[in-house]
């Protein structure tokens, strides 16, 4: 089993000048929303994590999950008459 947090970052992009003297004009301040993945090796490191960073001013926004890594077997047959 491997530990992860999803976290919801936010980051503000300022309107040109021409949307500011110009409405219409050039492009208005706006939100950007990115998603980032951190990944732990034990439960004990995302709880070391949790704990750092819901403490303070500004706490992040993130989902906890629990996963298995996947594998597969691919495989190819040619039969030749």
């Amino acid at each position: 089993m491997k530990f992860a947090a999803i976290v919801t970052n936010k980051v503000l992009i300022p309107g040109d000048e021409r949307s500011r003297k110009s409405p219409g004009h050039g492009y208005p301040a706006h939100t950007v929303e990115h998603l980032e993945i951190v990944e732990f090796d034990s439960k004990e490191a995302m709880a070391k994590w949790v704990g750092l960073n819901t403490t303070g001013f500004q706490q992040l926004k993130f989902r906890l999950i629990e996963y298995n890594d996947l594998s597969y077997e691919h495989k190819i047959s040619v039969i030749i008459k």
